[in-house]
């Protein structure tokens, strides 16, 4: 049974990490050149916008680092207190990590675009950057669908008192 769980976990996380892979590396093997633009003749609403998209961009990847923590911290613990019957409820750990990590890929990816953009002081390719901070948001939205089934069989657990408040000796 275990040897099942375990290729289950992988099936799982490699499906999630291929899914992942392609729609980031499809967004930015489009990224073509822009031709650079003089100080003070950009599009001003569109750099605006590019900036206000960078805040959210740097907001979802600084939650997808701390809910990557947080998974691993929960991993840890539930070696020193055991919970019963929740075996299963581990395989949904690599498709959230996965997921988490690929969200943070597309915001680097993101943040290298938009450097990009803006050394060239152009912002006139804004589908390319909102494209991947949608991916970015949707790889995350991913991530806190399995965690939300994992956080609610962890608490069905605490809740039903199955949880032994000390480690084994």
């Amino acid at each position: 049974m275990r040897a099942v769980r375990i290729l289950l976990l992988i099936g799982c996380s490699l499906t999630a990490a291929i899914y992942s892979h392609v729609r980031v590396l499809r967004l930015t093997s489009q990224f073509g050149d822009v031709p650079k633009i003089e100080a003070g003749r950009e599009d001003q609403p569109a750099k605006s916008a590019f900036d206000r998209m960078s805040k959210e961009n740097e907001t979802l990847a600084n939650f997808a680092v701390i809910l990557l923590s947080a998974v691993a911290a929960l991993v840890i613990s539930t070696k020193v207190h055991k919970i019963s019957h929740v075996s299963w409820a581990y395989l949904l750990f690599g498709p959230a990590g996965t997921f988490l990590f690929y969200s943070a890929y597309a915001g680097w990816a993101f943040q290298a675009r938009h450097a990009f953009l803006t050394l060239r002081n152009n912002f006139t390719d804004f589908a390319s950057v909102n494209d991947l901070l949608l991916a970015q948001l949707d790889l995350f939205r991913f991530a806190l669908v399995f965690l939300a089934v994992v956080a609610a069989v962890f608490l069905v657990q605490i809740v039903g008192d199955r949880v032994s408040p000390t480690a084994p000796p």
